[in-house]
């Protein structure tokens, strides 16, 4: 990273966790970053520090697909699509029923499915309650559906480690977990582990190369 860059590792913006430095171009840098929705992306930080990106676009999204909603209810939380936890849901249908949705790949198109339940907001609203201020929706199991018994409310900053905790990678005909790896001998911080995949680096690469400064 030079010199005259600000580090941005680990900071939020929005829905946005910034995870690596992914160099400069024209004397702007520029960040890998991950969305809440689970989506990875490239971005500038001056377009993090200024909120202008706050999310790797759904956000834009979820409020069109909310201006054209029809869904009317008596309960007040989905007229207009103006409650959190109703934004929650449709975003959570969305990356497993639309092909078109940036996250899909990582819901719908490995498997992930909104149980028939949960396809009613007011099924979901009545198991699930209402997150707090700072939660998002979790799956206890990360390769299970959107159903009663595998999803919680837990706060943004929980989900990220989990997240991180969840993704698996395979050396050598060995399937592990980041965090296992991160145990193995000369293995790199879990932390930096992370960042090098989200940042496209190789299996192997990413594990065992030495952090810059290490003896």
């Amino acid at each position: 990273m030079k010199a005259n860059v600000i580090d941005m590792t680990g900071a939020r913006a929005g829905r946005v966790m910034v995870l690596a430095y992914a160099g400069s171009k024209n004397k702007q840098a520029y960040w890998s970053c991950a969305c809440d929705c689970g989506t990875r992306f490239v971005t500038q930080g001056r377009l993090l520090r200024s909120g202008e990106t706050g999310s790797c676009g759904c956000l834009a999204k979820e409020k069109r697909a909310l201006a054209t909603a029809k869904a009317k209810t008596t309960h007040g939380k989905t007229v207009g699509g103006n409650s959190r936890v109703y934004r929650i849901w449709v975003n959570m249908r969305s990356r497993c029923t639309n092909p078109n949705f940036d996250s899909y790949p990582y819901y719908g198109g490995r498997g992930i499915k909104v149980c028939d339940e949960w396809m009613s907001f007011d099924r979901f609203l009545a198991d699930m309650g209402e997150p707090g201020p700072d939660q998002s929706i979790d799956r206890i199991d990360p390769n299970g559906h959107y159903e009663p018994g595998n999803c919680r409310w837990v706060a943004q900053a929980e989900q990220s480690r989990n997240t991180r905790r969840n993704v698996f990678l395979e050396l050598g005909g060995r399937r592990m977990t980041i965090s296992q790896w991160a145990r193995e001998p000369g293995a790199a911080p879990e932390k930096t582990i992370y960042a090098r995949v989200a940042s496209g680096w190789e299996a192997h690469r990413a594990v065992f190369h030495p952090p810059k400064g290490a003896a």
